[in-house]
């Protein structure tokens, strides 16, 4: 189940969480304080076109007819004028000309998109390498335990959708005003990219639904070994929430503008095996699930305790790929200029 939200307004709840269920979390911290105040009033919500598409179609534009001149030999016809004809193109060539049209405009649809990730984990990191992007990475400080204050229980599956949702668009509002024209265009120019008009900033936080309650990181042994626990032999539901900010930069006056602000959320079910204490022990004893939301990781150590996914299996590891597509696309970005690995 895949949910696309409007973006908030400013007074609405927005934090930082992370995400819960199959990837290596961000460092915990204090946080910072509530970073909502940095979101930029004037980002508004509007479809960007690729005017890069249309500029200049139509000197592309290419005369579907070529004159042809029939010359008759000019030893046996001396002193006559070749008569003239005119014939339209083969249907070949006049495929090949709009194919090399496409062509063309498919180019500057793929103009370079920097994509930022507002997360240190490493494991969303690896998923968008694996799908061919770089991404620039810029640490989010938000207060999670803030922004989930704003809730009347923190701790209840109640109201999931909300919460990952406002911890998403905590992260991304904390990260914006951070990101400046020369960090973006001075990163893709060591990614090999062309200079870049745009950029995203996608921001997730993920929280793991088991027998009606939310849970986050552990962090103590105890507390871990109690939830793999009840882990073990469950489906459990696995909530992500994304949000994307889309910018507009100017390498003339070197600045950049929030265009356009999107969110949107998933659910995933997740198949556990069943674990004995001794296995539970074990795989706490590694560290791993005590700093991961949910306590425990599909792509690390975990992954031989997880049957199977009902659902996006990237939301498990932090982002949803589809997802972020999805949301990116409704903000005028085409997925493939955001290709940016060799």
């Amino acid at each position: 189940m895949t949910k696309v939200h409007a973006r908030r307004p400013a007074g609405d709840a927005a934090g930082t969480g992370e995400p819960v269920g199959g990837t290596v979390g961000e460092p915990a911290g204090a946080g910072g304080a509530d970073s909502r105040t940095g979101e930029s009033d004037s980002a508004t919500i509007q479809t960007q076109s690729d005017s890069s598409a249309a500029a200049g179609s139509g000197s592309r534009e290419s005369d579907s007819t070529t004159a042809i001149q029939t010359q008759s030999d000019s030893a046996a016809n001396a002193g006559r004028s070749a008569p003239s004809e005119t014939a339209h193109a083969p249907e070949g060539t006049q495929l090949a000309l709009e194919n090399q049209n496409n062509h063309e405009t498919d180019s500057d649809n793929a103009k370079g998109t920097v994509f930022v990730l507002a997360s240190a984990s490493p494991a969303r990191a690896a998923t968008l390498r694996s799908a061919g992007i770089e991404p620039l990475i810029r640490v989010s400080n938000a207060d999670e335990d803030a922004v989930l204050a704003r809730f009347d229980n923190a701790d209840s599956a109640e109201q999931a959708t909300q919460k990952v949702v406002a911890l998403a668009e905590a992260k991304a509002a904390a990260v914006v005003p951070l990101i400046g024209a020369d960090e973006l265009l001075s990163f893709a120019a060591q990614t090999g990219m062309a200079a870049p008009t745009e950029a995203i900033v996608v921001a997730c936080d993920s929280m793991l639904e088991v027998d009606g309650a939310l849970l986050g990181k552990p962090h103590s042994p105890e507390v871990a070994f109690e939830r793999i626990r009840k882990l073990s032999g469950n489906d459990v539901t696995l909530h992500t929430g994304h949000t994307v900010v889309h910018l507009q930069i100017s390498a003339a006056d070197r600045t950049v503008k929030v265009s356009a602000e999107r969110s949107g959320s998933c659910a995933t079910t997740v198949h556990f095996t069943e674990l004995d204490d001794d296995e539970i022990r074990a795989y706490i004893a590694t560290g791993e699930p005590l700093e991961v939301a949910g306590s425990f990781t599909i792509d690390g150590l975990g992954g031989p305790f997880i049957a199977g996914v009902t659902g996006d299996p990237h939301s498990v590891v932090g982002i949803s790929l589809p997802l972020v597509r999805q949301i990116a696309k409704e903000v005028g970005v085409f997925w493939p200029s955001l290709w940016n690995r060799k």
